[in-house]
This record gives C-alpha cells, structure tokens and sequence, in this order.
C-alpha cells in the first residue's frame, strides 16, 4: 500500500498526452530499483492501444485495475479482467489495447527495469502537448524521430515493413546524435 508521501510523489510524475488521451504515472523507477524494475500505471482512452512489437530487453506484465484490458500475444487474443495478469516475454510481439467504450486504467511492470523507456515516453508525451507529433502520435520531426527509435527499446515485428526499414532507423538514429538530438530532447523534457 502506498503512504500519503507517496501519492503526492506519484502525482508529480504523471504524464498525459493529449493527441492519443492517455495518462502515465510512474510509479516506481529503474533508479529506484536498482534497476530491477519500472512500474507505471497506465490509463488508456476508449478503443486506445498500440500497434504490435516486441522487446529484446524486458518483459511485461500488465494488470488490469479498472476495467478490461485488450491483449494480443503473437496470434493470441486475451483479455485480462480485473485481478488478472499476464507476462510477456522478451521478443514476444505483442500489443495492448482497450475494447471498452470507456477509459480503463491498468499497471504494466517492466523487469528489468528500463530508464531508456522512461525517457522515451516522458519524450513523446511532450512532443504531443507541444504539437510536434502526428494524430497517431509519431514525431514530425525526422531527427527526432531518429533519436527516439534508439532508446524506445521497442521494435516493429520482424518481416514487415517497418521491419524492413529498420537500416533507416540506424542511420537517421546516428545523424541525429552528430546533431545532439537526444540530449536536447532530455534536458526539454525529461523531469525525473
């Protein structure tokens, strides 16, 4: 259970992007798990999610804590109800989503935990707000866009297009770092 020093810490490390209507709130951070974990709590906007990828460096696990939460696990379709949960595993392509016509809230643990995806979604949540996103919320910005796919840790499924175009990725990535894409994008929008 959380103490009422907690909630307030909590508090100020919500992060809501206002192009998809999702919220973040961290709850627990790498650097205070000594990198064992990331908790976050996210609420998701009716029929909200993401498009199906994977993760080479951590597993998931989410749990639903209001409402039903979509999940689909390779070719797999779940959904998690209230009190379940479910891990997925390195390199597992997955996806997340909410099948509800109302906003639902759930938590998603991440071990080990990974600074580089803090950053990226403290990132893109404020590219968002400040209107340098897509209404899918996907940078404007080339450079940008470049920086943010080398710490996302997130990748598209293998043998699809986005797959393909991966070489692009690097080489827009190693651009953007000549430009020092990244540390400006930290020092803008990165709080904790």
């Amino acid at each position: 259970m959380f103490e009422p020093a907690d909630i307030y810490f909590m508090n100020n490390r919500v992060i809501t992007n206002p192009i998809i209507k999702d919220k973040v709130t961290f709850i627990k951070t790498a650097a205070e798990t000594n990198g064992e974990l990331t908790w976050i709590t996210i609420e998701l906007a009716p029929k909200g999610g993401n498009e199906l990828h994977y993760h080479e460096n951590f597993t998931e696990t989410f749990e639903p804590i209001r409402g039903e939460l979509g999940l689909t696990l390779g070719k797999e379709e779940l959904v998690l109800k209230e009190g379940e949960s479910k891990t997925v595993p390195i390199n597992e392509v997955h996806r997340f989503y909410n099948p509800n016509d109302f906003s639902i809230e759930f938590h998603v643990k991440i071990e080990p935990g990974s600074r580089n995806l803090e950053e990226f979604l403290q990132i893109i949540y404020g590219l968002a707000r400040d209107g340098r996103t897509n209404r899918k919320s996907i940078p404007t910005n080339l450079w940008v866009l470049g920086a943010l796919s080398g710490i996302s840790e997130t990748s598209p499924p293998k043998n699809t297009f986005l797959a393909k175009l991966k070489f692009i990725a690097v080489w827009l990535e190693k651009q953007a770092e000549k430009r020092g894409v990244l540390k400006k994008l930290r020092q803008k929008y990165v709080q904790f």
